[in-house]
């Protein structure tokens, strides 16, 4: 048992995962927080950063990469180490945009997985800056998430060629996914909307009409679809599209489009 257990955030959407793991590093002396997915890891590790994260690939509103390159971003949190836990293959992992490690761990039988996962994280800080690979050697990725990764990446290129600003929220109106359009239109950085709910990235003259709106589609009322806002000098018609799916419950996707040189009358 450590005298001062290292603190370990340990994020994955699969519970079953973030239980059976999470107990067996407790059991080998760490203290352990455990987050569902990546906007949740991402509010924990600004609050209190962990020691070590080790960190799922393929996540809702905030997937792995994209969570690397967000704290790389910030001089804070740079520097936390990170263990990469995923079910897709090395080559696949080691290509990911964004995506650090100091180690990578293949998701397996737990027996196995906790054998490599306490000794990768035995060895953080003492690398010579190759990631070390764990248990990939005759290791089968599962092809429904290399497939759902195929299908982020390819929603990511296309979010970032879109003219009309794209915003995505979750279920309780928090920006999961802003594009370059949306940034541009907003006049704000990428980050700074991660996170905020959604009538707080309007200007204070719309956050109330805009609130009434989101609170209505989430709720699955008949609410209008379609606001004229003035955000940074430029008008704006902002577009709202509930998205409600068993799995994943209510999500709404913003459509933001630049007026600018429009009739008014058309607006």
């Amino acid at each position: 048992m450590k005298a001062h257990p290292t603190r370990v955030l340990l994020v994955d959407n699969d519970r079953f995962i973030l239980e059976a793991v999470g107990d067996l590093l407790r059991e080998a002396g760490y203290a352990v927080e455990t987050a569902g997915d990546g906007l949740e890891a991402l509010e924990q590790i600004a609050a209190a950063p962990p020691d070590v994260l080790v960190l799922d690939v393929v996540m809702p509103k905030i997937d792995g990469a994209r969570l690397c390159h967000y704290l790389d971003a910030d001089p804070r949190l740079a520097r936390i180490p990170v263990i990469v836990f995923s079910s897709l293959a090395a080559p696949d992992l080691l290509s990911l945009p964004g995506l650090r490690g100091e180690a990578f761990v293949a998701k397996g039988p737990l027996p196995l997985v906790g054998k490599n996962l306490l000794e990768a994280l035995g060895k953080v800080g003492q690398g010579n800056g190759e990631p070390q690979v764990y248990g990939f050697e005759g290791f089968r990725p599962r092809q429904v998430v290399a497939e759902l990764l195929h299908l982020k990446q390819q929603q990511d290129l296309l979010l970032r060629h879109i003219r009309d600003g794209i915003l995505i929220a979750d279920g309780t109106a928090r920006v999961t996914e802003a594009n370059p359009a949306a940034v541009r239109l907003l006049g704000a950085s990428e980050r700074s909307l991660i996170g905020r709910r959604l009538p707080e990235i309007f200007e204070p003259a719309h956050r109330e009409a805009v609130g009434r709106l989101v609170e209505g589609l989430l709720q699955g009322s008949e609410s209008p679809d379609c606001l004229t806002v003035h955000q940074e000098g430029r008008p704006l018609r902002v577009r709202f599209s509930p998205v409600i799916t068993r799995a994943s419950g209510a999500s709404l996707v913003l459509i933001l489009t630049d007026l600018t040189g429009s009739d008014p009358l058309s607006w």
